[in-house]
C-alpha cells in the first residue's frame, strides 16, 4: 500500500493518530518518506553505523515482497503470531504488504 499510494497511506496513518494534515503537509511527508529520500538520508539509512560482517546493506531494494528472500516460512509464522498477540483491539488499520 505504501509503495502504491504513499500520500493515501500518510492520510490513513494520520487519521488513525487523530490528525488531519493539510494537502501540503501530506505531500511533504510523502516526499520525505519515499524510499529514495530515506536511502539517501544518513539519519535513516544507517550509513554512519559500523557494518556487520556478513550482513548486507541496511536499506535493501525498496521492493514490495523482497522480505521473502530473507525470511523462512517459520520466521513469517512466528512474526505473524507475535504481531497478533501484541496488536490487541487497538491494532492499526490493516496494511497490504504484497
Amino acid at each position: 500500500e505504501l509503495s502504491r499510494n504513499l500520500p493515501a497511506a500518510v492520510r490513513r496513518i494520520a487519521s488513525f493518530l487523530g490528525k488531519a494534515p493539510t494537502d501540503g503537509q501530506v505531500a511533504a511527508i510523502a516526499a520525505h518518506c519515499s524510499f529514495e529520500r530515506m536511502a539517501a538520508n544518513p539519519m535513516t539509512n544507517a550509513s554512519s553505523m559500523p557494518k556487520v560482517a556478513g550482513e548486507g546493506e541496511f536499506m535493501r531494494r525498496g521492493q514490495v515482497g523482497d522480505w521473502r528472500r530473507y525470511f523462512t516460512p517459520e520466521q513469517v509464522r512466528r512474526m505473524d503470531e507475535w504481531i497478533a498477540q501484541r496488536a490487541g483491539s487497538e491494532a492499526a488499520p490493516p496494511f497490504e504488504y504484497e
